[in-house]
C-alpha cells in the first residue's frame, strides 16, 4: 500500500506546475505583445508625403517601390528616385501603413495644420538589409517554462505509472507449489 500513497503524492506533486501553467497566473507570466509603433508625419499642400529611404549604410536606394496602405487597402504605389526620395500626393490624414525596401511603417499622417510639434515634416526609412535575420525566439520564455515543466512532468509520471503497473504485474503471478519429496 505504501506504494500506491507514494504514487498519489508524486501525482500531485507533479500535477502542480501543470495546474500554475495554465491556471490564473499563467496569463500574468505571458509576454505582453508590443504595440507596432506609430510615426506621425506632417503632410505638405495637396496631401503630400515626402520621404527617403536609405540602405543600412545611408546610400540612397533608387527605383524602389513604395506603397501605401490604409483600412487595408492599397490606396498609393509609386517608385523612388536616383536619390531614394518619393513623393506621394492626394493622401489624407490619419493611421496608415508604409511598405517600402522590406520595411513596414505605420505613420500617423497629419495635415500641416493640423500636425503635432512632434510631427516629422518628411520620413526617412533605413532598408531591411537581406542578411540580416530580426526575430525572437520565446520557446522557453517565462510562460512557456512552467508548461513546458508540467508537459515534462506529466509525460515523466505516465510513464513511471505505467512501470509501476506492469511491475505490480509480474509480482501477483501465480507460485506453483513444489512437491513434496516421497509423494
Amino acid at each position: 500500500m505504501t506504494g500506491c500513497k507514494t504514487f498519489r503524492q508524486v501525482i500531485v506533486l507533479l500535477a502542480i506546475p501543470a495546474v500554475v501553467a495554465h491556471g490564473p497566473l499563467a496569463w500574468a507570466a505571458q509576454p505582453i505583445a508590443a504595440q507596432p509603433a506609430v510615426t506621425d508625419v506632417s503632410l505638405k499642400e495637396r496631401g503630400t508625403l515626402q520621404g527617403q529611404i536609405v540602405n543600412a549604410e545611408g546610400a540612397p536606394l533608387a527605383a524602389a517601390p513604395v506603397v501605401i496602405w490604409h483600412g487595408g487597402a492599397e490606396i498609393a504605389k509609386t517608385t523612388t528616385d536616383p536619390q531614394g526620395r518619393f513623393q506621394i500626393s492626394q493622401l489624407r490624414g490619419g493611421i496608415h501603413q508604409l511598405l517600402a525596401a522590406g520595411v513596414q511603417k505605420n505613420v500617423r499622417l497629419w495635415t500641416a495644420h493640423s500636425a503635432p510639434p512632434v510631427a516629422q515634416g518628411s520620413l526617412l526609412l533605413v532598408a531591411n538589409r537581406d542578411d540580416v535575420v530580426r526575430g525572437n525566439f520565446h520557446g522557453l520564455g517565462a510562460g512557456h517554462c512552467w508548461q513546458t515543466l508540467g508537459a515534462v512532468s506529466l509525460i515523466g509520471l505516465l510513464a513511471w505509472g505505467i512501470y509501476e503497473i506492469a511491475d505490480q504485474d509480474s509480482d501477483t503471478g501465480v507460485v506453483e507449489a513444489e512437491a513434496a519429496p516421497g509423494s
